[in-house]
């Protein structure tokens, strides 16, 4: 839950509140001091390993920063069990920073750590609550593809949202980086 109004004075809290502490007999993240500061970039790139994603933290959450200041959050929940292969992304901005391309930088930076540094994970899912088009333009920008609408998911502040469901496959992750490579060196 984030506070709210999203403030520099409470995101202190809440992203010390949120970080997650690293098991490192069973999880992939170093123990890097770096990974316990708020920052705009993920986190230092991992080897690759064979363990399962259920030996992740429930959820990583990382800070989205702007100059020094924190504007939003970026995070991932690992599917488990028959899920393990798949992992869901999640992001969030104060409204002073809507409209900047911040949320589209930042979760094409973080899909790209994911995809780098999971090898065993094959989908990343996104979901919108329905009339959020920002938010689903944002997914559309780094190759998720619509799959469907679960209607009348989510009952927030006394209303019903459809969500929208949205996926990115690995196969299609590394051919938008193909492209992407051959069109720089043309």
């Amino acid at each position: 839950m984030f506070p709210h109004p999203y403030t520099i004075e409470k995101s202190h809290g809440w992203i010390a509140m949120n970080l997650p502490k690293p098991d490192t007999s069973k999880t992939t993240a170093l123990p890097d001091p770096a990974a316990q500061q708020p920052f705009s970039t993920p986190p230092t790139a991992v080897p690759a390993t064979t363990e399962p994603l259920v030996a992740w933290p429930a959820t990583l959450h990382y800070a989205i920063c702007v100059d020094s200041e924190c504007v939003g959050t970026i995070g991932l929940k690992p599917g488990v069990d028959v899920h393990v292969r798949s992992a869901e992304v999640g992001y969030w901005l104060g409204e002073a920073v809507w409209g900047r391309g911040i949320a589209s930088e930042a979760t094409a930076a973080f899909v790209d750590w994911v995809f780098e540094n999971v090898p065993h994970l094959e989908r990343l899912g996104g979901s919108v609550y329905s009339g959020n088009g920002a938010s689903e333009r944002v997914l559309r920008k780094v190759g998720f593809k619509k799959e469907g609408t679960l209607r009348k998911a989510v009952w927030k502040s006394g209303v019903w949202y459809d969500l929208e469901m949205h996926g990115l496959l690995r196969d299609e992750w590394v051919e938008m980086k193909q492209a992407t490579s051959s069109e720089r060196n043309s």
